[in-house]
């Protein structure tokens, strides 16, 4: 049954979360279970690998004004579970203390196989460290580089070992359900690489002009 220890074929939902002068930074990806070995790994041990893999990644991109907190795990095959959160490495990211605007992110795009949009994702990696940037506002090699690190840390692939055994995990574009077009999977497809782009984007929830948001853990 799925649960607190997820089963191959269960999806589950991450949340990384940063904060900073009351805005909420928040990365949200699927994973399909692929495999597990023995009773695989239960979902706290699942965001508690997470955020280790991922910590050291996120705060060399993050300006020293914002608090990296950490990762929570939901299963959310039904019936879907509360969420589990690790925060053992909650801190200041390890860049300047310059910050660039809050609604201006880095872009990492998440591919499959296939073509069309219902098949790509997106991941909008928030609060740069302002010494990333050139004087044409352009991203520059440091912040490319800082980018890349997270990118490969993201995956497309996680293995989780807990105390009772392995869980391998693929990332997984969850599509959005249509009843006039419905994709060939109604959850997803599974992703296959991540790329970052040398280009800024803009999330405009992020901004300085949007409600204050409490961090949901």
């Amino acid at each position: 049954m799925p649960g607190f220890f997820p089963q191959i074929n269960d999806v589950l939902r991450s949340r990384t979360i940063m904060t900073v002068n009351g805005q909420v930074g928040m990365n949200v990806m699927h994973w399909k279970v692929r495999n597990i070995l023995t009773g695989g790994a239960n979902l706290l041990e699942i965001a508690t690998a997470l955020d280790q893999t991922w910590n050291a990644a996120y705060k060399g991109w993050l300006s020293s004004q914002v608090t990296y907190r950490g990762v929570g795990c939901t299963n959310l095959t039904p019936p879907a579970t509360v969420e589990e959160t690790e925060l053992l490495f909650i801190g200041p990211g390890l860049g300047s203390a310059v910050l660039l605007p809050t609604q201006v992110s880095g872009l990492i795009k998440i591919l499959s196989p296939f073509s069309g949009k219902a098949f790509r994702g997106r991941v909008y990696i928030p609060f740069a460290d302002g010494a990333n940037i050139t004087g044409n506002g352009e991203l520059n090699a440091a912040g490319k580089a800082a980018l890349l690190f997270i990118t490969n840390a993201l995956g497309p692939t996680q293995t989780i070992v807990g105390v009772t055994g392995t869980t391998v995990l693929d990332l997984w574009i969850k599509h959005a359900r249509s009843a006039t077009n419905p994709p060939p999977s109604l959850l997803g497809s599974t992703a296959d690489r991540l790329v970052g782009s040398d280009s800024w984007a803009t999330q405009r929830r992020r901004g300085d002009y949007g409600r204050l948001n409490p961090a949901p853990f």
